[in-house]
């Protein structure tokens, strides 16, 4: 999914959510992060840090240490609603995407190939004496 709905999470999770977006959406869609398989805080931590990291050469785009640990917390708090108690449903879900994919690829691919195949000059006949 593009989006998490946080309807049902507590008011300082929404809260947290709305700076995830908001910030993470900057470099990247959000669906990059909540997609991904990470669960664990520390897990969490480190690719926050990462995106720190990265983001302090970005002018207007760098994550302030407070805003790093409210998206550190808002992913752990939503790692544990949808990826480890409604396990099944995560994983169903990251197959039926990651089958999408593959089909999305192998398009992009066959149109490539059909674009690269335009691109190709035919040999001019030859015109010389032997």
């Amino acid at each position: 999914p593009a989006e998490v709905d946080v309807a049902s999470y507590p008011k300082k999770q929404r809260e947290n959510y709305r700076i995830f977006a908001k910030t993470c959406s900057q470099c990247h869609t959000p669906a990059r992060t909540i997609n991904s398989p990470i669960k664990g805080g520390k897990d969490w931590k480190r690719f926050v840090r990462r995106m720190h990291m990265k983001t302090e050469a970005v002018q207007g785009a760098a994550i302030s240490n407070e805003d790093a640990k409210v998206i550190v917390d808002f992913l752990s708090y939503d790692s544990e609603v949808r990826k480890v108690k409604n396990k099944a449903a995560f994983e169903a879900k990251t197959k039926e995407l990651q089958a999408l994919f593959t089909e999305v690829r192998k398009e992009r691919a066959r149109i490539q190939l059909k674009e690269d195949k335009k691109k190709i000059k035919e040999p001019a006949p030859y015109t010389g004496v032997r």
